[in-house]
């Protein structure tokens, strides 16, 4: 939640959660007297379950329904967890533990968690730690790369689930249901290979390609299109990345680079004639470490190919 006004703003549910634990019975029946619609508060253990008083006035009978009734109403209608936002309000209290990682709200068994700071490193079993390897939150697209030392901090509500992945090893998954703690390590596993090598042979006898069959095959190679190679990769901030790549059609190209929350980072054009060429490209001035993926769009503006590479200090 994040600080308003009258109280504070939960993200999750999109409403403004009034504190009430401060205000009087009177700022308390004031406010409902002027509100329109739902309200979501958060009282006092002692402000809930009892009559508010009103000064006494000769009312109609409909204006004491509305000025002292539905305050009370709400203070005792079941609220909803927030995947089930109804027109029903909801009212929040301080949790009868003594954590502070969550609040409990009334009539239902639902926990709005807090966000809680992760702070782990990715090893291999040898307890040698994997530079630059992408943690992801299962689900979604926030996530952040290790650094030089394999080390990472992650901020989210629990619970979550973090995918852990590099090239080289197999993915892992751990799952977090509260605050650690301390540093978490992910150890990650080589993945297993055949040992032995089978080699399948047969033989036949070889014709003597004609001239025609010779002349399609030297024509069908000249236009072959091969995939565009990256490299240095892991790049080191500073240095140029090279694209090599065998063009089929001249025209405009275009180069994206995005971040893994899919945000634009950078965009190059150049002109290229068929043929192989090696285009070179400057990163940005104050990009930082991490995991990035680099697109190659055509003349017609179709994309080529999508890489992921990983830029490191």
């Amino acid at each position: 939640m994040t600080p308003a006004q009258d109280g504070k703003f939960c993200n999750s549910c999109q409403k403004l959660v009034v504190d009430f634990t401060s205000m009087s019975d009177q700022e308390i029946i004031r406010y409902f007297q002027n509100v329109k619609g739902n309200t979501c508060g958060r009282f006092r253990d002692e402000q809930l379950n009892r009559d508010f008083e009103t000064p006494r006035k000769k009312l109609n009978w409909y204006k004491y329904f509305f000025q002292v009734m539905i305050p009370a109403f709400l203070v005792t209608s079941k609220s909803y967890s927030q995947g089930e936002i109804k027109s029903k309000p909801t009212i929040c209290i301080s949790p009868t533990n003594k954590t502070n990682d969550a609040r409990i709200v009334l009539g239902g068994a639902s926990i709005v968690r807090d966000p809680v700071v992760i702070d782990g490193i990715v090893t291999d079993k040898e307890k040698n730690a994997i530079p630059y390897a992408t943690i992801i939150i299962k689900g979604t697209k926030q996530g952040v790369a290790a650094d030089g030392n394999g080390r990472f901090k992650l901020t989210s509500p629990p619970p979550f689930t973090l995918m852990v992945s590099c090239v080289g090893f197999s993915a892992e998954e751990v799952y977090i249901t509260s605050a650690p703690a301390k540093s978490i390590n992910v150890v990650m596993q080589t993945p297993s290979v055949t040992e032995g090598i089978i080699v399948v042979a047969s033989s036949r006898r070889k014709r003597k390609p004609n001239i025609y069959s010779q002349f399609k095959r030297a024509i069908s190679d000249s236009f072959r299109v091969s995939a565009p190679r990256l490299y240095p990769n892991p790049l080191p901030i500073g240095s140029l990345l090279t694209i090599e790549y065998a063009i089929k059609k001249g025209g405009q190209y275009s180069v994206e680079v995005f971040d893994l929350d899919g945000r634009l980072i950078q965009i190059e054009r150049f002109e290229a004639s068929i043929g192989q060429i090696q285009k070179q490209i400057q990163l940005n001035h104050g990009i930082a470490a991490g995991t990035y993926i680099l697109n190659l769009l055509g003349p017609d503006n179709k994309r080529i190919s999508t890489q992921k590479f990983i830029a490191k200090l």
